[in-house]
Order: structure tokens, then sequence, then C-alpha cells
């Protein structure tokens, strides 16, 4: 609890990632009350309104299908943070166990993990998510399992780097004398000493998941229609851009909006738990 109130206060005195802060728990909160919220079902299509400019009505307008935008948008709220925490915490999860057991154990282990993982870094998260969806079918199923594929990596190799500048320390080497096994020299040890980066990581990780996501929407090959995904709901207005701007620019800035606070607050909480600020 001492280290929590620590990096609150440090937070504190960050405008930007308190800002932020405070955008990631407004996008929760409307995830979690997007049925009271949403003032229209986001599925209701009524031609008779179709590409209705913002007005009081319909406060962001109306797309192509006469569907408020609004109500679509909060809807697709939820299924954006949906996405980001699923696929960071299976990505996370994942990444954490490999690269636990191939910082620890080394030799051929360490080897086998580590090539795996630079294949999928050698190529662009974003190329090999669309590869992954394209085999399957597309679906908000598919679209959390090829990117939660894609994101492992990162953190096996974040977590076995810190593992090797651990397991050498003085007090595993006590652990190791006192006769403690391998299983609870990991997790009751070394684990607890690097879930700090594993949450900085994942706290930027979960903008970059939501962005991957909108963009596999946009193409087609993500979470599909009649679904409120952001993505998807931009590519809608492809054709209507000139005229009905309203149709692709209020999901954009939402994406936006979503992603920047994320990356704000990771950068906060990036500074928050380095030592060197943390006890200045």
């Amino acid at each position: 609890m001492r280290e929590l109130r620590r990096t609150l206060h440090l937070l504190r005195t960050m405008p930007l990632s308190l800002f932020g802060l405070g955008v990631v728990v407004l996008s929760v909160i409307v995830a979690a009350l997007a049925p009271s919220l949403a003032p229209y079902d986001p599925l209701e299509i009524n031609y008779s309104d179709r590409l209705f400019p913002p007005g009081w009505k319909n406060l962001l307008g109306t797309d192509s299908l006469g569907r408020d935008i609004f109500s679509r948008i909060i809807y697709g709220t939820r299924i954006s943070i949906v996405i980001g925490i699923i696929v960071i915490l299976g990505s996370a999860i994942t990444g954490t166990l490999l690269g636990l057991g191939a910082g620890y154990f080394g030799g051929k282990i360490d080897n086998i993990i580590m090539r795996l993982a630079d294949i999928f870094l050698a190529f662009p998260g974003l190329v090999l998510a669309m590869a992954f969806t394209a085999a399957m079918k597309p679906s908000l199923e598919g679209t959390i399992l090829a990117l939660s594929i894609v994101a492992w990596p990162t953190y096996a190799r974040l977590v076995r780097g810190s593992v090797l500048s651990i397991k050498e320390l003085d007090f595993i080497e006590a652990a190791r004398a006192t006769g403690e096994s391998e299983f609870s020299i990991i997790f009751n040890h070394i684990l607890p000493n690097v879930m700090s980066p594993i949450v900085i990581q994942g706290t930027l990780d979960l903008g970059r998941a939501i962005m991957r996501a909108s963009s596999l929407g946009f193409i087609g090959l993500g979470v599909q229609p009649p679904t409120p995904e952001w993505g998807a709901m931009a590519a809608d207005g492809r054709d209507y851009i000139l005229n009905q701007w309203w149709v692709s620019t209020f999901p954009g800035l939402a994406i936006f909006f979503v992603v920047m606070a994320f990356n704000l607050l990771g950068d906060g909480l990036r500074d928050a738990m380095d030592p060197r600020l943390r006890y200045k």
C-alpha cells in the first residue's frame, strides 16, 4: 500500500498523466454504463434519418443507415476497452510465463523461446495480425486472438531481461540455500520484482491494442458489422468524407483520445515507478 500511495503521489505531479487517467476512467465508466447512456439503439436502422448532420436529435449525426453515431460510439467504447484488456491480459500472462522460464532456466529453453519471439518480432505487428485474422474468420474473438498472439513476444523479452539481472542477486541465492523449490523462487521472489515493467508495458500496449483492433476493423478484418466498432465505423464514412464528414470524424476522434490517454498514463506510470524518482 505504501508503494501504491507513493506512485499515486508522483502521478499527481504529472498533469498530462492525470489527464490520461481521467480519460481512461471516463472511458471505462462509459463502457460499463453504455445501455444507460446511449440515447438510441446502436443497431437501429432508420433510412429516413440517414446522414443527418449533428444536431439536437442526434448529437453527432447519423450514418448511411440512419443509425445514431453518438450511441454507436458509446457502445464502441465497450468493444474497444474489452478488446484492449483481454489482449493485454492474455499476451502479458503468456509472455511473462515464457520470459520467466527463458530467463531463469536458460539453455535450450531460452534459445527456443527467444528464437520464436524473434520470428514474431521480425514482422510488423499489424501486418502479422492481418495475416492471422485473414486465416481465421474475422470476428471479435478472432481479433482478440490475433492481437494476443502478436503481442506476447514483447513481454517475454522484457521479463527475460529482468530475470537475468535478478536471478543472481543475493536474496535469490539465499532462497536456493534454504532449499526452496524452483517454482517457489520464480513465483514468490522473482515475479514480484518484475511486475513494475510489466504493468507499465501493459498500460502503454492497451492503447496500441485498441489502435490495431481499430485498424483491422477499418480494413474489414476485425469486428464485423453491424457491431459498433470504431474502426469499422470510420470505414463506413469513407464514401461520404467530403460532405458528411461527421460519419468518420467522430469515431476517429474517439480512437485518438482513448489511445492518447493510455499513452499518457503509461508514460506517467513509467516515471512514477522509476526508483530514481520514487526515492528522491
